[in-house]
């Protein structure tokens, strides 16, 4: 009479091949897509057997290069029963699944412009080709160190005669602009009106236009700039930033521009005036002493 025995046979069918996950710091550093600092990249993978995975690296959208072994660096582990159960990618890992990640130096990263890793992984016994999906989306980002480029025009000349005069501002950054703060004050005033423009309001020819108004003294336009990498310029009394007098009163402008020079001749006139001022009363006091001495003479 055969004897039965009760066991439990365990197996997992993979149409798949690997998945792929990005580790936390890495999935952060990509939530932006442009970045000022370049850092290491790492990802993921989860197969049934070893893998043999090439990396390729396409930047500024050029033909797509592999890495050698000396820009990355590949661990792979076997994951044990019940380890990794929360995982997106796989919810339940049973024993005997390998974990691989690789990390890329940010050395290869060293370049301003747009990077895309594509990670193609075959495993080595079940022969199943894989491409890097990911529930994250495509591995991309761009390096972008320079801050924007910031210019105002038609503010040259430091005074004009006129009840309104036009400027305009052009923002370019060699990525993306995120935005442009503008900051409007009178000379007396330590705080003014500010205007923020994002780059919806550059898109057409980079530029936008606006007025000064005429007013009785000096305003100061100032201007702060960022890009989406977090990159920023500042405007400052050195260069930049914009001081300027407009006035409808050709004589109100005058009297701006030269009061220096005015006060000066005053000045001049008034220490003229004093040996003028000096002689006469000497004069007037003489008549006076003659009168006054041959009167009691008599």
């Amino acid at each position: 009479r055969d004897q039965l025995e009760e066991g439990e046979i365990s197996f997992c069918v993979d149409r798949f091949g690997a998945r792929y996950q990005l580790p936390e710091e890495t999935a952060a550093y990509l939530e932006n897509y442009y970045n000022n600092q370049e850092q290491d990249i790492s990802v993921t993978a989860y197969s049934l057997h070893p893998l043999e995975t090439e990396i390729l690296i396409n930047y500024n959208r050029e033909d797509l290069h592999e890495l050698g072994p000396e820009d990355y660096e590949e661990k792979a582990e076997i994951l044990r029963e019940g380890e990794e159960k929360d995982n997106p990618v796989l919810p339940a890992i049973h024993e005997g699944w390998y974990q691989t990640t690789y990390t890329i130096a940010k050395e290869v990263f060293g370049e301003e412009g747009d990077y895309n890793i594509t990670l193609r992984s075959r495993e080595e016994e079940g022969k199943t080709e894989s491409e890097t999906i990911l529930w994250t989306g495509p591995i991309g980002f761009a390096i972008d160190k320079p801050p924007p480029n910031v210019m105002i025009g038609g503010l040259d000349q430091e005074n004009y005669v006129a009840s309104r005069k036009e400027y305009t501002v052009t923002a370019l950054d060699n990525m993306r602009l995120k935005k442009v703060r503008l900051s409007l004050r009178k000379e007396e005033e330590p705080r003014g009106k500010t205007i923020l423009l994002t780059e919806k309001d550059f898109r057409e020819n980079h530029s936008i236009t606006s007025e000064l108004a005429s007013y009785k003294g000096y305003q100061i336009l100032s201007y702060d700039a960022w890009d989406y990498a977090g990159n920023k310029i500042s405007a400052g009394e050195e260069s930049g930033e914009k001081r300027v007098l407009v006035s409808d009163s050709p004589l109100f402008l005058f009297y701006h521009k030269h009061r220096l020079g005015l006060a000066l001749w005053l000045l001049f006139i008034s220490l003229l005036a004093v040996p003028g001022i000096l002689l006469t009363r000497r004069y007037f006091f003489g008549i006076l002493e003659k009168i006054f001495f041959s009167e009691k003479g008599r």
